[in-house]
């Protein structure tokens, strides 16, 4: 019983409820409650807008909601920021900028330098500026001179240039536009010290820049500035490189003009100073045995020979990549050994360094523009065979877009770069292999044309596509000093940059000089 009157006590009640709302006149709205319910719905609004947090992504960890003010968020939304990443300094949070400075930890800090004098250069070329020593006093810093491609001689050292497009005697010559042009040029003192010997291959195009024909030219160019034109004639193949020499294994003590051309054998030019004559050699092979190639692979754009005990090292670069190294008596000329070993890209640095004369064995230094540079190790072995040996990887030269030049001296390597730099390693790290790093970056401002260590006043001469410039160490610091320090990445130097009209690549050429 007591359950059924629960039971109907509950329908009734449901009953009830369910009257009420079929009866309109009991639903209706009562403008008391209505207002009242409104103001509660303010109030819990306004409690959330100061105490709720704001939705974000908890993707970064710093990228966190931030309790902004309610009052900011209505007066100037614009300025209120979502998370603690919109405050942040973006460089320094920015993930490309961490990767790429996660690189750039082990990276040589930037050498400190001066440049206290500088003069823009326009029209350079790869083979113009030469160190040419002293011949009465080899303790004297040698006299730095400069050829354009238009001819424009500038001795650096005392502010004066000649000008040799006059005497050949081109019609289009004077415009300066690019249909007359200086491909190669070596420059040498006579031994008096009274005037330099220039030697120069030139290249004459039509309107349209497509050469026509090339000729050679001999100068000889005064100390007060008066210049002499010896000899002018046709070449039938293109030029690509050329020197002045003494260096013949079997005529030591003449001096000779050779002349470097596409796709042809070099031609050699026996010079007589007294007389001012040129003469063709018929018979290279007569003279310099090592360069008796019929049809070379390719063009000549680098060479650096050594002499050890009774033979002749010599090694040629060309431009189709190709490194052509040659071993001779010095006394009869005949050729021992010949090798040739292949890179990819033309040979933009070539030189020997750290030979062993009592094994036969030097160092080369070499590679194209694509880089990496390397130290080979070429040897005669005692059955007359020559080795190429793979020694040292110079690290981070591949990375500077275009290896341009490269020179060396008793402590240091450098190499000149496209990327406005000169990259500089331990000379004995170098030589140790298997890799070298770059302990210092010296910065030009352009990309390097040529260099040249001068070891008289311990100075090193760069040649880029603005200017000629001069770095000296500062006092009481030496490049051996800073290679043992700590701070080895720190190259303290001086720069000094001086007004010529031309530039050219000094390491190759200066080094052909002197060999």
């Amino acid at each position: 019983m007591a359950d059924r009157e629960l039971d109907a006590e509950y329908l009734a009640k449901l009953e009830q409820r369910l009257n009420q709302l079929k009866d309109p006149k009991l639903n209706e709205p009562k403008s008391e409650q209505i207002i009242k319910d409104i103001a509660g719905r303010k109030d819990l609004q306004l409690f959330n807008l100061l105490t709720s947090k704001d939705l974000a992504f908890e993707d970064n960890f710093v990228d966190q909601p931030i309790q902004a003010s309610w009052l900011q968020k209505k007066v100037a939304p614009a300025s209120v920021a979502v998370n603690k990443i919109e405050v942040v300094p973006l460089v320094k949070y920015d993930h490309l900028e961490a990767f790429i400075a996660s690189f750039d930890e082990d990276k040589p800090a930037e050498s400190e330098s001066t440049e206290v004098e500088f003069a823009p250069i326009p029209d350079c070329n790869g083979y113009s500026m030469r160190a040419v020593n002293s011949v009465s006093d080899p303790n004297k810093p040698p006299a730095v001179l400069v050829i354009d491609v238009y001819g424009d001689m500038h001795w650096v050292n005392r502010k004066f240039h000649v000008e040799l497009m006059p005497l050949i005697d081109e019609p289009t010559g004077s415009k300066r536009d690019g249909t007359v042009e200086v491909v190669a040029s070596d420059i040498t003192a006579d031994v008096v010290g009274r005037y330099f010997s220039v030697a120069t291959c030139w290249v004459v195009n039509d309107d349209y820049l497509v050469p026509k024909y090339y000729f050679a030219a001999f100068f000889k160019v005064e100390y007060n500035g008066s210049v002499k034109l010896w000899h002018k004639f046709t070449l039938n193949n293109a030029p690509t490189f050329t020197r002045l020499t003494i260096s013949s294994p079997t005529d030591p003590d003449s001096p000779y003009w050779l002349i470097f051309c596409h796709n042809t054998r070099t031609q050699a030019y026996a010079l007589d100073y007294q007389k001012e004559t040129i003469e063709q050699v018929e018979g290279i092979g007569d003279v310099f045995p090592v360069l008796e190639i019929e049809t070379p692979p390719g063009a000549t754009t680098r060479s650096h020979c050594g002499i050890m005990a009774d033979y002749r090292f010599s090694v040629i670069g060309l431009d189709t990549g190709y490194v052509v190294a040659s071993v001779c008596k010095m006394n009869s000329g005949e050729i021992i050994a010949q090798q040739t070993i292949k890179f990819s890209g033309p040979i933009s640095v070539l030189k020997l360094i750290g030979t062993n004369e009592k094994d036969l064995e030097t160092n080369v230094l070499v590679s194209s523009t694509l880089g990496p540079v390397m130290l080979w190790k070429l040897s005669l072995s005692v059955d007359e065979v020559l080795k190429w040996e793979a020694v040292t990887e110079l690290v981070g030269s591949e990375a500077c877009d275009c290896v341009m030049s490269g020179t060396a001296n008793a402590d240091f390597a450098f190499i000149g770069t496209y990327t406005e730099q000169i990259l500089m390693y331990d000379l004995r790290s170098v030589l140790a292999g298997p890799t070298a790093s770059v302990i210092a970056e010296i910065q030009v401002g352009s990309p390097v044309l040529a260099m040249q260590y001068i070891q008289q006043d311990d100075t090193l001469l760069v040649l880029s596509y603005k200017g000629f410039h001069k770095f000296l160490r500062r006092k009481g610091r030496t490049f051996e000093t800073i290679a043992a320090s700590e701070s080895a990445s720190h190259l303290e130097i001086e720069t000094e940059a001086c007004p010529v009209v031309g530039g050219d690549d000094a390491e190759a050429v200066s080094v052909a000089v002197s060999n």
